[in-house]
């Protein structure tokens, strides 16, 4: 606040002064009016219109209700609320759903033991015939660490007879 502002009320009251002087000059009574006598007259006053609003008839009510042939005005909005709020709760759980999900698995599953010991002893069965018998024993040895039981079948029973005959030099029916 500038200096000016501060002192408009103080200039204010130098000028109501100022002309109470001149009144008193123009021949009106002497009165002399105080800072307290005009706070007890304002305070009088105060009073005087508190009591006239106490006592004032009080305002009419508004009109109770509307007549009976209308009927009340009812949102649109208000109908979606529920539905809304129950489809974003389902979509939000199938988005959560879907992100728990590993992903999918893709190729093939790998062989099981059985089956890829068993293309080895065909792979066997053919070193034999060729009558490659180290490649032949290699070949039965790794298909009975993958599949022991095996082994005990006709088919790798009679390789290895083929292969100890081989390096034999006897052939494999005796003679």
């Amino acid at each position: 606040m500038s200096a000016q502002d501060k002192s408009d009320a103080a200039r204010g009251w130098r000028y109501v002064e100022k002309l109470l002087a001149e009144e008193n000059a123009a021949g009106a009574p002497d009165t002399a009016f105080g800072a307290d006598e005009l706070m007890a007259a304002a305070d009088a006053k105060l009073a005087q219109r508190k009591a006239e609003a106490a006592n004032a008839p009080p305002e009419p009510s508004p009109p109770a209700a509307s007549p009976p042939g209308i009927a009340p005005v009812v949102p649109i909005r208000r109908r979606w609320t529920r539905p809304l709020v129950v489809a974003s709760a389902l979509a939000a759980g199938v988005f959560l759903y879907l992100i728990v999900q590993p992903p999918p698995r893709v190729g093939s599953a790998p062989p099981d033991r059985h089956t890829t010991a068993e293309k080895i002893r065909d792979e066997a069965e053919a070193s034999c015939a060729a009558r490659q018998w180290d490649a032949c024993e290699r070949s039965l040895n790794r298909a009975r660490e993958m599949d022991p039981t095996a082994e005990e079948e006709p088919r790798a029973m009679n390789a290895r007879k083929a292969i100890a005959a081989g390096r034999a030099g006897v052939g494999v029916d005796g003679g």
